[in-house]
């Protein structure tokens, strides 16, 4: 707190030098200061002064020295300069003034920073997730940061009390979007949670108006008093949904209603439907008393009754045995695992078409056999390679619980992870979505966290980072005279996000990922947009080669100018380690340069070790890799940049 009370300390040392300055005064003027002395405005100010000493603000104790020296003199038997002495405590009252207002000031914002700043930002980045209706004025928090960042940069401006109010007034008002946002979201989850309930309810009725459609056709159905209820439902049903998405207080009594229009459907479907399978069942005896079969029209409906043909259980076991074999490198297997793991994939695809399934069916047969020849092969490659790959994990286990997994030579990893990575045991276990890391597949994720970012690679990419900013933010050789700066234009689109077209934010997205790219020195990859989980705002998929920024109507795209920003820096990261992955290995990756050691190379390894090439888990998803992901080489530099280089940007946009 030091440069906040400078000017007052300097006004405090001025005033004790001076008290001492002996001369003479009227008695009016001697009145005067006696009445000064005793007056509640000098008692207010010597409280003031007392109060900034208490809380022990730099600079107050001259003050307090000063105010000390002025009541010795009001004290005094002698006459002195009245004047200097009115003058001198003019000066030390608005000191004191400035000082105590300032403090309180700071302390008010302090107090808020404290108790309810770092709860605004957790819930913006929770809000991130909600939709942008929810959440009002995002622009508020912008403001929020703004005040504050002044109110930070320098306390000896003037406008630091009415920033320091304004970041305040603008925090409580962030909170209250925010508290409003999360009460929406909390109002959501309850209502989905009863809307699962009801939907099973819902799925049995619109059953039973398909069968009752396909027996006397949709059109007249609809017109019927039965087809009007299911109708008034289906209305319902999608105002429901619509509102749990948009406005959830307010979907309460829409719910109820919907509740109430589901048992009204249930009176009146059930009826016609049981009645449409009596009369399946009399038509089909029927048919077999006259020994013909019945018309497709006439079994239609009492087909939907007729259980679909499953794959065994047992079955299904093998096939996921079979999905979860590693091929591993060196597979002289003959034919090869590869080959034979792919044989039993194809074949029991064919057997899931069949409309047999039992043991009769050669197609079973087929499947059977395919996953014999591979579980043999998977036995004799693992006699020798499995046992070694138990030893690594129970290694890296050991040594990450001891905390001695970092201090591992480079060598020994590799050791440990050739190992773990050489026979065909699974990383991961089950079927899509409940998969689930093995324990092999757990300690090569806590062996691969072990690598992360070297430090000399770091150095160099520190650099690059912040010429990204230089490039995305310079104005190109051909700009046009008046035109906005490349500077305005980012700023212009941050502040008026939500409100851009989708294509104008896509040409954002490119702009950032070709100013990246230009950094890095490689080509620009392409950017599109492609829906998924509105959780996410974008990836990289190798296959493709591609960025896919997230079209989803809720996701960050829409409505987070900085979530999108830190995704497409993170994003072109995994585009320039998958180049620099394939030239390592092609040997295109010098580890000299000019006779020095190069920087990047023992980096660029990493990467290589954490990509499929290497192996076909060599990287972990974080749908099975949860929070630890995060640290495999791949993930720690690209969250690194991302966050980092964003912030810079960022910072950049504020100035």
């Amino acid at each position: 707190m030091s440069r906040l009370y400078e000017p007052k300390s300097a006004v405090g040392r001025v005033l004790v030098a001076e008290y001492a300055t002996f001369g003479g005064g009227s008695e009016e003027e001697e009145d005067q200061w006696l009445a000064l002395v005793n007056s509640e405005e000098y008692g207010k100010t010597g409280q003031q002064i007392y109060d900034l000493a208490n809380w022990k603000v730099d600079g107050a104790n001259e003050l307090k020295s000063a105010f000390d020296l002025l009541n010795k003199e009001a004290d005094s038997k002698y006459f002195r300069d009245y004047p200097k002495l009115l003058s001198n405590y003019d000066k030390l009252k608005k000191a004191a003034q400035a000082a105590h207002a300032a403090w309180k000031s700071y302390s008010e914002l302090k107090r808020f920073n404290d108790q309810v700043w770092s709860k605004v930002s957790k819930y913006y980045e929770a809000a991130k997730d909600l939709p942008p209706s929810w959440v009002g004025d995002k622009e508020v928090y912008g403001k929020m940061t703004e005040a504050h960042k002044v109110f930070l940069a320098d306390f000896r401006k003037p406008d630091y009390i009415a920033a320091s109010k304004s970041a305040v007034a603008l925090g409580k008002a962030a909170l209250a979007v925010v508290n409003a946002a999360m009460e929406n979201s909390n109002c959501r989850d309850d209502l989905l949670k009863q809307y699962e309930k009801q939907k099973e309810r819902l799925d049995k009725v619109e059953y039973q108006v398909s069968n009752i459609c396909d027996a006397m056709g949709a059109a007249e159905f609809v017109s019927t008093d039965a087809g009007k209820v299911v109708t008034a439902m289906r209305l319902k049903r999608s105002q429901v949904v619509a509102l749990i998405e948009s406005e959830p207080k307010s979907a309460k009594n829409p719910f109820n209603e919907l509740t109430k229009a589901i048992s009204l459907a249930e009176e009146v479907v059930n009826p016609v439907a049981e009645k449409l399978k009596k009369a399946a069942e009399e038509r089909e005896k029927a048919a077999e008393k006259e020994k013909k079969p019945s018309s497709p029209s006439d079994m239609k409906f009492e087909d939907m009754f007729k259980p679909i043909p499953r794959v065994p259980e047992e079955v299904v076991r093998k096939y996921q045995e079979a999905t979860e074999v590693v091929v591993p490198k060196g597979d002289n297997n003959q034919p090869s695992i590869a080959t034979l793991k792919q044989e039993a994939e194809e074949a029991y695809q064919l057997l899931n078409k069949s409309e047999d399934k039992t043991d009769g069916d050669p197609l079973l047969k087929k499947f059977l056999d395919a996953h014999h020849k591979l579980m043999d092969a998977v036995k004799n490659r693992d006699q020798t390679t499995r046992p070694a790959a138990n030893l690594a994990g129970q290694r890296i286990e050991v040594l990450a619980e001891q905390g001695l997994l970092d201090a591992l030579t480079l060598d020994e990893k590799r050791e440990l992870l050739t190992n773990l990575r050489g026979s065909c045991a699974p990383f991961v276990e089950g079927m899509a979505p409940n998969q689930k890391l093995s324990k092999l597949g757990r300690a090569h994720l806590e062996l691969l966290g072990a690598f992360g970012v070297d430090e000399e690679f770091r150095k160099v990419d520190r650099e690059r980072r912040k010429k990204f900013v230089e490039t995305v933010l310079e104005e190109p050789t051909d700009k046009v005279p008046k035109e906005p700066t490349e500077k305005k234009k980012m700023q212009e689109a941050r502040d008026n996000w939500g409100s851009l077209s989708e294509d104008e934010r896509l040409a954002l997205c490119k702009k950032l990922v070709h100013a990246q790219c230009t950094v890095l020195k490689i080509a620009d990859c392409p950017v599109e947009p492609k829906e998924s989980s509105k959780d996410i705002a974008g990836y990289f998929y190798p296959p493709d080669r591609k960025i896919y920024i997230n079209s989803h109507p809720e996701s960050a795209f829409h409505y987070s100018f900085e979530a999108v920003s830190n995704t497409m820096l993170h994003e072109t990261s995994h585009w320039w380690q998958q180049l620099q992955a394939d030239a390592y290995n092609q040997g295109k990756i010098p580890s000299t340069i000019e006779g020095q050691p190069n920087p990047e190379y023992l980096q660029i390894q990493y990467f290589a070790l954490n990509e499929k090439a290497a192996h076909p888990s060599a990287y972990v998803s974080s749908g099975v890799g949860g929070e630890k992901y995060k640290a495999q080489p791949w993930e720690a530099h690209a969250y690194e940049v991302g966050n980092e280089t964003a912030q810079l940007f960022l910072d950049a946009l504020m100035q």
